[in-house]
């Protein structure tokens, strides 16, 4: 019996140490992950998004909203008129 306990315990163990082991790549992983993330998101912003120049007055912080707000109004009238498309080409093929 005694030999069965020790090789029991010996067993417990080293799956413990694995466990550990494994628990610690894994992090370390994740980590890495984490890094490699934050790094693509840093690049798509600095590929898709201009710096922003906030001017000192009111009155041209005001008209950058504007400008901003017909950007973005155009991309959603463009962003519509693709899935109407969509859905035509859809319907088309379909029926």
């Amino acid at each position: 019996m005694g030999d069965d306990e020790k090789r029991n315990r010996a067993i417990t163990a080293r799956r413990q140490h694995l466990k550990s082991v494994m628990l610690q790549i894994a992090a370390t992983e994740l980590e890495k992950e984490e890094g490699r993330r934050e790094s693509e998101k840093q690049n798509y912003l600095s590929e898709h998004c201009p710096p922003l120049h906030i001017p000192g007055s009111m009155a041209e912080v005001q008209e950058l909203c504007r400008q901003l707000h017909a950007k973005i109004d155009a991309a959603e009238e463009e962003k519509y008129d693709m899935e109407m498309r969509v859905q035509k080409s859809t319907k088309e093929v379909s029926g």
